[in-house]
């Protein structure tokens, strides 16, 4: 049956009959003739991607059809990339056996009399005959893809070398067998072992940076340059970003420290043992200056520590913000009357619109909800919380009054005690002007102000993106006859209760910040070896929400080289209230659901008390305390709060107690009544 009984007319095959392997890739060479017919696609730069059994077909087609510019041939062994001569993992045995109609007749032979060591051929010359077209060879663990034979493949790849150089192409440039990880894509043969099992995946993205030198897409980077060709925004996975920011500080992923697993279970596990966690000891003062002195009054704070520790923290953590930032003009898209847990509101759905006249490629809007008390009696406070999308769309997919309270599922907050209090509630979607993905720094604000090019190192990360857009929430908000703009607040969990600091810290109109569960790179000590750790946040899927400077910390250099720590990020906020809030110790809130050891509730609890004394200088109270508080204990005394709850990854149930706090510093002249 298939093409081959049809080229039989449903007679058996000779024993020189096409196999399945050889079919696959006639198919793969009749999707290459319509694509030479689609004015869409570009024929002369077609490549072909293949796993396993699909890795041998692939590399077949790219063998027997020279229109193919490049392969990814994944894991393919024995009968794909891998020796026959190579005995280790899956032998000529086992491809005979259930596996025979992959290959010609004739085939069967050397797993019956004849041996690999009688083949006239072998895997090196199929890949020869895809010269001098570039080849990624790819292969797992050999105690994860060890059927496949990750050196068998190797050996093939440095075996086809010869010819690459005859035809004036570059080979393997090495026959040693590489450590694992180990990238070659120096050449036009290309081969990595990743650590995982038997999949594609780990290595697509280095096959995506070696084949960004010979596929070029208009608008996408030239071979060794940074500029568009046409001007378009570049297109870059965030695995090709972090690679290509690690070049630009002169570092490869071999010089990184390897990230811990947030699951205690985990043979690599993260510390979750407390007496262990206290590896760099020395906290840096917030109050001692560059120059040696002490600060010793507000006036020194604000004039010449506060400077020093933002261009500390726009330096090695989070960069800084572009000058002339764009105008943001708010429309307001819809009011609507309704009511919310009986009251009366107004929710008006909201858009700012960014001038991208810098780049009109790229267009930038910030999405917000805003829900205040229908009738008054003065402007009322706001809280902004900065939602997770699938928070965000509920806010807008319904009239507010029929949204589940999001406190019971994702990672939001209820509204309804805010109505209780005559306070108002806004929901803003940080995504919706910086994707929270490195694949999309060259769009969004970032991409826009760096007209739709790759980042430098000193560069604002997605963190500091999403403040400027809190910011300019703000700015809304102060031209709002309902809102009283001396009293607005913002609540955010796990990375946008990193971002809810961040703008905190940078923008001294907001009067509060609840900052939940915002752990490394948020509220807590990064100098506290508990949970989650800067490799983490360095790796490919974290390291956009701060510059490229960061990498360095996930690297060579560690928490004890920061001039900084998160301390003096709280301590920006001084002397305006913050509240910090964590759950459980036990469990990472992730793989165990029941707690949120992850982001370390006693780090951030460090953290607030070394920020104190800066507190203290300017007539504020700390937290009262520098002992470790049992679990449900709330400190709200001062105008630094903290509690830890007994629950999971979720800011729900220190909400209350937040809310307790806040009341302290914002009123209404009267609180709003449920409407009759």
């Amino acid at each position: 049956e298939g093409i081959i009984g049809l080229a039989n007319k449903g007679e058996p095959r000779n024993l020189d009959g096409w196999g399945v392997l050889k079919a696959w890739g006639w198919g793969a060479s009749r999707c290459l003739d319509y694509f030479e017919t689609d004015k869409d696609v570009d024929a002369k730069q077609v490549g072909i991607e293949g796993h396993s059994r699909y890795g041998k077909a692939s590399l077949v087609a790219m063998a027997y059809d020279p229109r193919f510019a490049i392969g990814y041939i994944s894991s393919s062994g024995e009968a794909g990339a891998k020796l026959y001569r190579h005995i280790f993992g899956e032998q000529v045995g086992n491809i005979a056996g259930d596996e025979f109609y992959w290959m010609a007749g004739n085939f069967m032979k050397y797993a019956g009399p004849l041996t690999p060591g009688d083949l006239p051929v072998d895997a090196n010359e199929l890949i020869a005959l895809c010269a001098p077209r570039p080849v990624f060879v790819s292969g797992g663990a050999t105690n994860g893809d060890g059927w496949v034979d990750a050196k068998g493949m190797f050996l093939a790849a440095a075996g086809a070398g010869p010819v690459y150089r005859l035809l004036g192409k570059r080979d393997l440039g090495t026959t040693a067998f590489p450590p694992i990880e180990t990238t070659l894509i120096d050449g036009d043969v290309a081969f990595r072992q990743h650590t995982g099992g038997h999949t594609p995946g780990p290595n697509w993205p280095t096959f995506l940076t070696f084949a960004s030198r010979y596929l070029h897409a208009p608008g996408a980077m030239t071979a060794g340059s940074g500029e568009a060709q046409d001007g378009a925004p570049v297109r870059l996975t965030a695995e090709q970003d972090r690679e290509r920011m690690l070049a630009l500080l002169g570092l490869k992923e071999s010089d990184m420290r390897h990230r811990p697993a947030g699951d205690a279970r985990a043979p690599d596990a993260t510390n979750y043992d407390e007496s262990k966690a206290d590896v760099y000891p020395d906290i840096p003062d917030p109050l001692l200056l560059k120059n040696g002195q002490r600060v010793t009054t507000p006036e020194q704070w604000w004039s010449t520590r506060r400077p020093e520790i933002v261009a500390d923290f726009e330096r090695e953590i989070l960069g800084k913000a572009p000058a002339n930032l764009p105008k943001v003009t708010w429309e307001v898209v819809k009011a609507t009357p309704e009511k919310y847990g009986g009251f009366d509101v107004i929710t008006k759905r909201l858009v700012g619109h960014v001038d991208n006249s810098l780049d009109p490629q790229i267009s930038v809007n910030i999405q917000m909800t805003l829900t205040t008390p229908a009738h008054p009696a003065a402007p009322v406070p706001v809280i902004i919380e900065l939602a997770f999308d699938p928070d965000f769309q509920d806010a807008i997919a319904a009239p507010v009054s029929e949204v589940v309270p999001s406190g019971h599922g994702h990672y939001g907050v209820e509204w309804e005690p805010l109505l209780k209090r005559g306070w108002g509630f806004a929901v803003l979607s940080p995504t919706s002007f910086q994707a929270d993905d490195g694949g999309g720094l060259t769009s969004g604000i970032i991409g826009l102000m760096n007209k739709g090019q790759p980042r430098g190192p000193a560069d604002w990360g997605t963190l500091r993106a999403w403040a400027w857009g809190a910011s300019r929430a703000m700015d809304y908000l102060e031209t709002e006859s309902a809102v009283d703009a001396k009293r607005v607040g913002l609540e955010g969990h796990s990375r946008f209760g990193k971002a809810a600091l961040v703008a905190m810290a940078y923008d001294q109109r907001f009067a509060i910040v609840y900052s939940s569960s915002s752990g490394e790179g948020g509220a807590k000590l990064y100098r506290h070896i508990f949970g989650e750790q800067m490799p983490n946040l360095a790796g490919p899927s974290l390291y956009h929400w701060f510059d490229g400077n960061f990498l360095r910390y996930g690297g060579p250099r560690t928490p004890g080289d920061l001039p900084i720590d998160n301390h003096e990020l709280i301590a920006l906020c001084a002397p305006r209230p913050v509240f910090i809030g964590g759950g459980a110790s036990t469990g990472d809130g992730y793989a165990n659901p029941n707690g949120d050891a992850w982001a370390d509730a006693k780090g951030m609890f460090l953290a607030e008390v070394h920020a104190g004394p800066v507190y203290r200088l300017l007539g504020a109270k700390d937290l009262g305390t520098t002992e470790f508080p049992p679990v449900g204990t709330a400190l709200t005394d001062g105008d630094l709060g903290f509690r830890q709850h007994q629950f999971g990854h979720t800011p729900a149930p220190n909400w209350p107690t937040f809310l307790e706090f806040a009341s302290r510093y914002l009123h209404t002249p009267i609180a709003q009544t449920r409407a009759q």
